[in-house]
Order: structure tokens, then C-alpha cells, then sequence
């Protein structure tokens, strides 16, 4: 490059010859030491990453026609109601061990399904509000309403049977 330069500098623009023509090039630095040098960093997949990636990655997007596609509020909010009512209505019915059985493995399913959704087909839907917001609180409260009113329930009965039953 410096020769290459070096001949335009000159007037030499016949013998210039480029070889960068149809490609891609992103400039970063990854020098190891140096206070202004390094450009690396943290990133969700590794402590210590080259972070010009970050444009490797918009490039790879913009030329594969494979970008990321955010699902709807209102499927959302769909998700966010019937995850909810349906580990609500499972909290309700069952057996509490079987309660939590059955929530772990539904927001199990539905967490493999998110990552399985987006890694196929690049369409992000909700993973925390519907999991950890809607299952997972839904269950944590009907089981502590079903635990705390029914101990009282059952206080009360025998306390009543205990007057009537010697």
C-alpha cells in the first residue's frame, strides 16, 4: 500500500493496480497493549473481543438479507397473557409439586422455542416478561394465596371441629 501510494504520489497512476475492488474492508485496531490502541472488549459471546466485529456483523446482515425481526407488541402482549393464565390455571388445579413440574417444563419449552425461533428464522419473540414476569410470578402467587388461605381454612375447621368433636 505504501509503495502504491508512493507511485500516486509521483503521478504513476498507470501502474496502480487495485485490488481492494469488490471486497469488503473494516479497519480496527487489536493491538494488545497501548492506552489508545486497543480496541477490544466485552461482548455477550466472549470477555476479550475484537469489538470492529460489531461492523462485520451489520456487513454480514446487509449482504446475506438476514436481519433480525422483533415480533409485534400485540404478540407480546398475547404471549405475556396466555403464558401467564395458562401457569396460572395449571398453579390452580394441580397438586403444588405437580404445579411446579409442570411450570418449569412449560417455561422450559417455551424458552427452547424462543432460541430455536430465532436462530432459524432470525424473529425475536419475549423470553424474560413471559417466562420470569408472567409464569413464573402467576405461579409464586397462587401457590403462596392457596398456601397461606388454605393453612388458615384448615385452622379454622379444626378449630370449629374441635368444639363440636371431643
Amino acid at each position: 500500500l505504501l509503495a502504491q501510494n508512493l507511485l500516486r504520489l509521483q503521478g504513476a497512476t498507470a501502474n496502480l493496480a487495485n485490488r481492494w475492488r469488490g471486497k469488503l474492508v473494516v479497519v480496527g485496531s487489536s493491538a494488545l497493549i497501548g492506552n489508545n490502541l486497543p480496541d477490544r472488549g466485552a461482548t455477550p459471546l466472549s470477555r476479550e473481543t475484537i469489538l470492529v466485529s460489531k461492523h462485520w456483523n451489520v456487513a454480514n446482515s446487509l449482504l446475506t438479507g438476514r436481519f433480525v425481526t422483533r415480533s409485534p407488541l400485540a404478540i407480546d402482549l398475547v404471549l405475556i397473557i396466555l403464558l401467564g393464565v395458562l401457569a396460572a390455571f395449571l398453579s390452580w388445579r394441580l397438586r403444588v409439586l405437580t404445579a411446579s413440574v409442570a411450570v418449569i417444563l412449560m417455561a422450559t419449552a417455551y424458552l427452547v422455542f424462543g432460541v430455536a425461533l430465532y436462530i432459524h428464522t432470525r424473529y425475536w419473540i419475549p423470553l424474560v416478561l413471559p417466562i420470569g414476569g408472567a409464569m413464573l410470578m402467576n405461579y409464586a402467587s397462587i401457590i403462596t394465596w392457596r398456601a397461606v388461605f388454605e393453612q388458615a381454612e384448615r385452622r379454622r375447621v379444626r378449630a370449629v371441629l374441635s368444639t363440636i368433636v371431643s
